[in-house]
């Protein structure tokens, strides 16, 4: 039990070093009008006072609480505003911010609804206006309008096909922009003229500001050609090559500036791992591929053996190619996979967990793989493999036990993983 408490409050304390409202609080200071920025990379400044008005807009999972952030140090000055999120927040805004809901993981109505709305607000603004942007993860789903004469049930089959065949997120973005009035640098083009600023918090492997959320803000480096090459790579539907369309390769008055990533997340939940005891070891920042096969990395891991408790942490983004039926998402797959390799080692716990609280279409951020979850599976007759093979990671952790609930993170920067070791 000390070991699965243990990874618990590492994954939290990596989860609380990217806070999104603390984030922005941290980057953020406001003296005389002039808006300073200082992140670990970057330095900038903005006198505020050139502009007539300054607005609001925000989308993704962790946009609610970076928009409280921004406003907490800019106090009175925003004066409207329009914000997309995934669920309900309780985060303090001002009156003038309208807030709408979108759908995730797969575009829906309210997507549409709210891209709509948020194109009428950028295309509104004047060449004396500052529109500060707040972008996260999940924005490419929460907020679109497709283009041409694309409906939104192709949208819908186009990305649940992208999801359920195991696309990286770049492919799943590259398309995304090229089918959308909103991706790929589109927003800051409606923007102009009035002066783009945006804060923006890494989901991605490797932090491309053109990938998160599919790059709403920023130049797009993706061609038609690189759209038309995953249509045919996934077997898409032909009728999709008809929508294609270019995206920005320039844009005029756009800033964007990262203001959290996994690494931050990693290098904190290492801290506390350290203050517990652990030699911590920080494996990557950049694990990706099939989640079956970074389980089997992790449990190659496991077979070494350690001289002192250590504490083996990886973070990024992995895909899962769906074969059965089941339910689950990357992190409990990947907490599945492990224990299916698991036998009598009461020496090592593992967990997989993503940082917006929510892995795939459940409820569950992911999931701990231990002896006691694969002894309690066994007493209730469950096969963890038979799970597997259906893709059925949530109802197997549903049954044995070992999932990690966290609710809504109002934060995201791709997943944790944590391998604990006893000598």
């Amino acid at each position: 039990m000390e070991l699965k408490n243990h990874a618990e409050e590492i994954f939290r304390a990596g989860l609380a070093r990217v806070n999104s409202r603390v984030l922005l609080e941290l980057v953020l200071t406001l003296e005389n009008n002039v808006l300073i920025i200082n992140t670990d990379t970057e330095k900038y400044s903005i006198d505020l006072s050139q502009y007539k008005k300054i607005k609001l807009i925000g989308f993704g999972k962790a946009a609610a609480q970076m928009a409280a952030g921004l406003c907490a140090v800019l106090e009175n000055i925003i004066s409207e505003g329009v914000l997309i999120v995934k669920d309900a927040t309780k985060a303090v805004l001002p009156e003038g911010v309208e807030i709408y809901t979108g759908s995730h993981p797969v575009p829906g109505a309210n997507s549409i609804k709210a891209g709509k709305r948020l194109i009428e607000f950028c295309s509104g603004c004047a060449e004396d206006e500052l529109v500060i942007g707040v972008i996260s993860g999940g924005a490419s789903a929460l907020v679109e309008v497709p283009a041409g004469n694309l409906t939104l049930e192709d949208i819908m089959d186009t990305t649940k096909i992208l999801l359920a065949s195991g696309a990286t997120i770049q492919e799943m973005n590259c398309l995304r922009k090229h089918l959308s009035q909103i991706k790929g640098g589109q927003l800051s083009e409606k923007i102009f003229p009035a002066t783009s600023l945006n804060f923006i918090l890494s989901d991605v492997i490797g932090d491309d500001l053109s990938i998160i959320g599919s790059g709403p803000t920023v130049v797009d480096t993706s061609t038609c050609e690189d759209a038309f090459h995953v249509i045919k790579k996934y077997n898409l539907d032909e009728k999709l090559n008809r929508a294609i369309i270019e995206t920005p390769k320039e844009l005029k008055n756009s800033k964007n500036i990262l203001v959290g990533t996994n690494r931050q997340a990693l290098i904190a939940a290492g801290k506390k791992a350290q203050s517990l005891g652990y030699e911590t070891i920080i494996l990557s920042e950049e694990i990706q591929g099939e989640a079956r096969e970074a389980a089997a990395i992790f449990f190659d891991l496991s077979k070494k053996s350690v001289t002192k408790p250590t504490c083996i942490l990886g973070g990024g983004e992995t895909t899962v190619t769906i074969h059965g039926n089941g339910i689950g998402g990357r992190n409990q797959e990947m907490a599945l996979a492990y224990l299916c390799k698991l036998q009598n080692d009461t020496n090592q716990m593992f967990l997989s967990a993503s940082t917006d609280g929510g892995d795939g279409p459940t409820d569950a951020a992911g999931a701990f793989a231990s002896v006691d979850i694969l002894k309690s599976a066994s007493t209730k007759g469950l096969d963890p493999l038979e799970f597997l093979e259906k893709n059925d990671s949530y109802h197997f952790f549903s049954q044995a036990g070992g999932h990690l609930k966290t609710g809504s993170t109002e934060t995201n920067v791709c997943d944790l993983q944590i391998l604990l070791l006893l000598p």
